[in-house]
């Protein structure tokens, strides 16, 4: 047997169809006494067989990449395997044809074999056009898709805040690019470790960074990651201190507050706005800077004025003393 792959058909056994012997008559009966009547008085002659194509393939559903492996078969008026003079089967002798409707819900393998490859309904038929005989009931088969081949992973957004969990979904595709509703995997979070969570449909890490998400399926071809940036929460704790970092200031030095606002995980929060105060009063040049003028004790302020994690209210103080004497020298005798 033979494909031939521009119409998808399948040539079987070919051979000679002169064992049939098939004959013309009226509804199947010659008038063999040759006076017209088709009494069939002659009883010499022979009634030509009726005959009938049969198509026949495994099972009705086929997942794409699978063989169809379909047969043909000629039967007589019973239903029983055809038999030529010689009681062989007509099958092993006539020229079958197998069909496949639609062609491009079909394709051919490394081997030339007919498979099944888009999703749909389709037909396989046999003919034998030596006999003008068509099957007239064809094989209906579905094919469905085959095992996930391409995946892809999706986030529901590409940037969360830490703790926040971002639902993930999975997209697979067989070979022939027909979507597979349904197969097994995993999810993966790289980097992971403590401060990260991975569930069956969604990923969510506490520490800020880039992290790449990815949908595991065993034996796919091929699969693409996504890539989640996590930021910081809200401010939940603030700390202050003072630059530069002295015992004792001198009148006329200039100090800065800085302040490090950090979220629930630690994390450490940029976006602060924060509002600066000094006790007693102390000239500021501008913001977080100081200009200590007088000898005495301050105690510098940043209070967050922006959104806080809970609403907490926050603020960092930092006390300094200012003494233009500089620090105080106690001498001790040796003994």
């Amino acid at each position: 047997m033979r494909y031939v792959l521009g119409r998808l058909v399948l040539l079987v056994a070919l051979g000679s169809m002169g064992a049939l012997a098939p004959g013309c008559g009226n509804n199947g009966h010659q008038d063999d006494d040759g006076d017209g009547d088709g009494d069939g008085e002659d009883q010499g002659s022979e009634v030509p067989p009726v005959l009938s194509v049969d198509t026949r393939v495994a099972k009705g559903i086929f997942a794409a990449g699978e063989r169809i492996n379909a047969r043909c078969a000629l039967l007589d008026e019973a239903g029983e395997p055809a038999l030529d003079a010689d009681g062989e089967p007509l099958t092993d002798s006539t020229e079958l044809v197998i069909t496949y409707q639609h062609q491009d819900s079909f394709a051919t393998d490394e081997d030339g074999q007919v498979i099944a490859a888009r999703v749909g309904a389709a037909t396989v038929s046999c003919s034998a056009p030596g006999l003008e005989l068509v099957d007239a009931e064809p094989a209906e088969i579905e094919i469905v898709a085959g095992p996930a081949a391409r995946v892809f992973t999706e986030l529901a957004q590409g940037t969360a805040i830490a703790g926040e969990a971002v639902g993930v979904s999975c997209v697979a595709f067989d070979r022939f690019d027909n979507a597979v509703d349904a197969f097994d995997y995993s999810l993966s979070l790289s980097p992971g470790g403590a401060g990260t969570e991975v569930a069956a449909d969604s990923v969510m890490a506490t520490a800020t960074g880039d992290y790449e998400v990815t949908c595991v399926v065993m034996a796919a071809a091929e699969v693409e990651a996504a890539f989640l940036s996590v930021l910081p929460g809200l401010p939940a704790s603030v700390v202050a201190a003072l630059v530069p970092e002295q015992t004792v200031y001198r009148v006329g030095e200039q100090v800065t507050l800085t302040v490090g606002a950090h979220d629930q995980f630690g994390n450490l929060v940029d976006d602060v706005e924060l509002d600066y105060t000094s006790s007693p009063a102390v000239p500021s040049p501008s913001e977080a800077r100081f200009q200590l003028e007088q000898d005495g004790a301050f105690t510098l302020t940043a209070t967050v004025v922006s959104p806080t994690q809970d609403d907490v209210a926050l603020e960092a103080s930092v006390g300094l003393v200012v003494d233009s004497a500089g620090p105080a020298i106690q001498c001790r005798r040796v003994d």
